[in-house]
């Protein structure tokens, strides 16, 4: 199975970006950028880029720059003002693209069969430096369907339901349908579980399809994902968009560990607003302040708010800088 991903969300217009912007970075927001020369040539405005701000690498500040092909490109403070356009941004594609991913970062739908297009929904939904290995790996999902590598366990359901109190928000919906007994113990739990018919995709987690179901009048306090770590960070905070409490997502623990610079910055900033948590669900659910064996599942708790269903608000407590 993995570990659990658990995010206390009270509204589903809630902001995705966690970390703020330094109002003294707020100037450079959306200058053109020209790409880095190559060689000896000197720097062109033929092909121009827009920046807007990604928050922070280590201590450094860093912007993110959108080229008019779609490439996504990371740079430092310095580096920004080295490239920085004598003109205003003529570079209509690139400025349309940014602006719709500033208005609804999770509007979707996303290309995903495509390194261009996987790099556009990244840089939409959690900007950053990202592996190139998971970009790899988000194509190959999009491509091939691969959604998962291990199913959700019925004794991993059993657990959680043990840790928190799933059955206070009364339902559970899942984009896609698990295991029939892993589903039998979100019911035992006091849930009732509502589900897609369609595969395990990732249409079936696409913006356009919570969208469809929502507007089917399907209630989503909880939405439970079953996913691979590789596409947790485009898939995730979709269903944060939408979910009313809480997304609960199966993950393994490398997906924490050794996450890359743009998925360690957004837990780094959700810890900074107290809304990150450890649940040691190993010999006996217990709550834990630390990082624990290597060998030991966790439920990672990310709150926003105050929590209408108190039993929830149990499982919230600080955690040491990752």
């Amino acid at each position: 199975m993995g570990d659990y991903v658990y995010y206390r969300n009270t509204s589903a217009r809630a902001s995705l970006d966690p970390h703020a912007k330094p109002d003294i970075l707020r100037v450079t927001e959306g200058v053109a950028v020209m790409r880095e020369s190559k060689g000896r040539g000197r720097r062109t405005t033929w092909s121009l880029g827009v920046a807007s701000y990604a928050g922070r690498r280590g201590r450094s500040h860093v912007f993110q720059v959108v080229y008019d092909s779609g490439e996504v490109e990371v740079v430092s403070v310095s580096e920004l003002c080295n490239r920085v356009a004598p003109t205003h941004p003529s570079a209509k594609k690139a400025m349309a693209g940014i602006s719709e991913a500033n208005e609804h970062p999770c509007s979707g739908p996303f290309e995903l069969h495509t390194t261009k297009g996987v790099s556009q929904a990244l840089a939409r939904v959690m900007p950053g430096e990202h592996n190139p290995s998971k970009v790899k790996a988000l194509v190959t999902a999009g491509c091939k369907g691969i959604m998962r590598k291990d199913p959700v366990r019925a004794e991993d359901v059993s657990v959680l339901t043990q840790a928190i109190a799933v059955g206070c928000v009364g339902s559970v919906f899942i984009p896609w349908k698990w295991d029939e007994k892993a589903m039998q113990q979100l019911r035992d739990g006091a849930c009732t579980v509502r589900y897609m018919p369609d595969k395990a995709t990732l249409y079936a987690a696409q913006p356009q399809s919570f969208a469809k179901a929502r507007s089917d009048g399907v209630a989503m306090p909880i939405i439970g994902l079953d996913i691979s770590e590789e596409v947790m960070d485009v898939v995730l905070p979709v269903a944060y968009q939408h979910a009313e409490v809480a997304v609960i997502a199966a993950v393994p623990r490398t997906y924490i560990t050794p996450a890359d610079p743009a998925c360690l910055h957004w837990l780094r900033a959700v810890q900074r607003d107290d809304r990150l948590s450890v649940l040691q669900i190993g010999k006996g659910p217990r709550l834990f302040s630390g990082f624990l064996e290597a060998d030991t599942q966790l439920v990672f708790v990310m709150m926003q708010g105050q929590s209408e269903h108190p039993r929830l608000r149990l499982c919230c407590v600080s955690l040491p800088q990752i």
